[in-house]
């Protein structure tokens, strides 16, 4: 592929003289363009992006983010814990918002595809969910997080599931039992026509990774 040369035409040059360093400067730039584009001698959606490629701005550097005007602001990557990541800035007072946390392959099998997963929810806080079954009635069993907090979660919901003909059910999480890898509900139960099955349950807190 020839390297586009900014330095054609020359001043005085006629057009014979320049028709091949023309000719290279609009293959070099049909090329460049078709990286990551549809390309401009195709004739159907051309100039549409196909994907976007960005390197990354050094953390390093001053500034470590790039600079932006008056209501504008920029999508970049930086590499953090050895992983390119994607960001947001609007550039007041050098902030920045970490839009992905991808640190390995499981990251993204449990994003959301399984009963039991988590997501990123942004700047270091992620959200777990699943189903814990009951396996030995009335008990529930113990919920295990599927990655690690760091320290306990910021908070805990859960919703009971079961049938009832008769009688009430009531349940609880135990503070003792919270810890940054999971959490225990205690049910209380009346009535011999409570069918309780289990619990759906969230909790949000910090990423370990």
């Amino acid at each position: 592929m020839p390297l586009f040369d900014p330095t054609i035409p020359q001043p005085g040059d006629f057009v014979s003289d320049s028709q091949q360093n023309l000719l290279d400067n609009n293959v070099a730039l049909n090329d460049s363009f078709s990286v990551n584009h549809i390309p401009l001698n195709q004739a159907s959606h051309n100039g549409k992006h196909k994907f976007v490629q960005m390197r990354i701005v050094p953390i390093a550097t001053v500034p470590a983010i790039p600079g932006t005007e008056t209501n504008e602001g920029a999508i970049f990557t930086q590499v953090i814990g050895g992983r390119v990541q994607l960001f947001y800035t609007d550039a007041t007072n050098d902030r920045k918002y970490q839009l992905t946390n991808v640190t390995n392959s499981t990251d993204f099998a449990k994003c959301g595809q399984a009963t039991n997963g988590w997501t990123w929810l942004g700047q270091g806080i992620i959200l777990q969910y699943g189903f814990s079954p009951v396996s030995v009635a009335p008990i529930i069993d113990p919920i295990v997080f599927s990655v690690s907090f760091v320290g306990n979660p910021y908070s805990i919901q859960f919703s009971p599931v079961g049938t009832s003909v008769s009688g009430s059910f009531s349940a609880t999480v135990s503070n003792a039992s919270i810890s940054n890898e999971g959490f225990s509900i205690s049910q209380n139960i009346s009535g011999a026509g409570m069918n309780l099955t289990g619990a759906y349950w969230t909790a949000v807190g910090a990423y370990a990774g």
